[in-house]
């Protein structure tokens, strides 16, 4: 389409402590010739300020100041997909970080796939990182998103062709009350699309819904430390806790617990150290002590108690989000209650 290799699309309305560094992350990509696009939705006065001073400093910066569309903006979206120079499709949330390597991972790819995606990386509101281990090629994972009962991906971690959005209709365009779930239900439920997930981690979430009562200056405090802390290194997410999410998967889809092999097979993911003989689309590499952690979060989710987990490192709420419906192991004396927060080794 152009000698621009890709776009990246950065939808903000409001988020005017968040926003410069989630574009500096952008503009740190160590593919340079990318087009920024900042998709205004009814942005307020300090946003557009933000906005046209990112325009000044850099010439592959665009702002296209919308007024505010209905809903949560799945038109402006729209519109800014059909107005980029590039064929591969990439987005940032405006309070998100790509590491360097995340279109220079994700963009050849979109050479051969219709779609792709990387795993779903979060910081937790303590700061602790959490991984979910998907595959979205084929399986339980993309059945469920096909069904619109469950979505383990995320925009910021996802890319497409852009002919492959619109041969699907401009699923932004539908502006429903939850245009990203649609938006995925289209990619998925199509069985021309391809779709590869890769294992490496690309970018990192810094959830504004779980941060609502976070002062802007704290929120700016946390993703200028994080895009700090990342700089060009690969290795910065290294200690992260890997949890699949399926605990949440597990809840909305209303099925069945497995044990972790079978798991596994039915998303057609393999891991070291795991031994199974299905084959797989996608082998994730998890330090041991990770890996043992991920078989007793699965144990405790089936109700089966789980010592270890408090006698070597004590738990703490905020490493894993339990499913309401799902009972839990009851509690030792000497760990903190699992009451549908999240766990996490000190």
């Amino acid at each position: 389409m152009s000698d621009i290799y890709a776009t990246v699309i950065v939808p903000t309305h409001d988020r005017a402590s968040t926003l410069a560094a989630a574009i500096e992350s952008i503009r740190a990509q160590t593919v340079p010739n990318i087009e920024i696009v900042i998709a205004g939705d009814g942005a307020t006065a300090d946003v557009r300020a933000i906005a046209h001073a990112l325009v000044r400093a850099d010439a592959r910066v665009v702002f296209h100041d919308f007024p505010k569309s209905p809903k949560r903006g799945g038109e402006n979206r729209d519109r800014a997909v059909q107005m980029a120079k590039s064929e591969r499709i990439f987005y940032s949330d405006d309070d998100d970080l790509l590491l360097p390597h995340h279109v220079e991972t994700l963009g050849p790819l979109l050479d051969q796939y219709d779609a792709a995606d990387s795993p779903p990386a979060f910081v937790s509101r303590s700061g602790n990182l959490q991984v979910g281990l998907v595959n979205h090629a084929r399986g339980i994972m993309r059945e469920a998103l096909a069904a619109g009962t469950a979505k383990m991906v995320f925009d910021t971690h996802f890319a497409h062709r852009k002919s492959a959005y619109q041969r699907l209709g401009q699923p932004w365009a539908l502006n429903g009350d939850a245009i990203a779930r649609d938006f995925f239900q289209r990619f998925a439920a199509e069985p021309s699309v391809s779709w590869k997930t890769v294992p490496t981690v690309t970018a990192l979430s810094l959830n504004g819904r779980s941060r609502q009562d976070v002062s802007p200056k704290a929120r700016q405090s946390e993703i200028e430390g994080w895009l700090r802390k990342l700089g060009s290194s690969k290795a910065s997410l290294s200690d992260a806790f890997y949890d699949w999410h399926y605990f949440t998967f597990a809840s909305k889809c209303e099925t069945a617990l497995p044990t972790l092999e079978s798991l596994l097979a039915a998303a057609f993911i393999s891991l070291d150290g795991i031994d199974d003989d299905t084959p797989a689309d996608i082998s994730y590499s998890i330090p041991g002590a990770r890996l043992a952690d991920l078989g007793d979060l699965f144990a405790l989710l089936r109700g089966e108690p789980v010592g270890h987990l408090g006698e070597d490192r004590p738990v703490k709420q905020d490493r894993l989000w339990l499913p309401r419906k799902q009972p839990t192991a009851k509690p030792r004396k000497e760990e903190s209650p699992v009451d549908g927060g999240s766990l996490r080794p000190s």
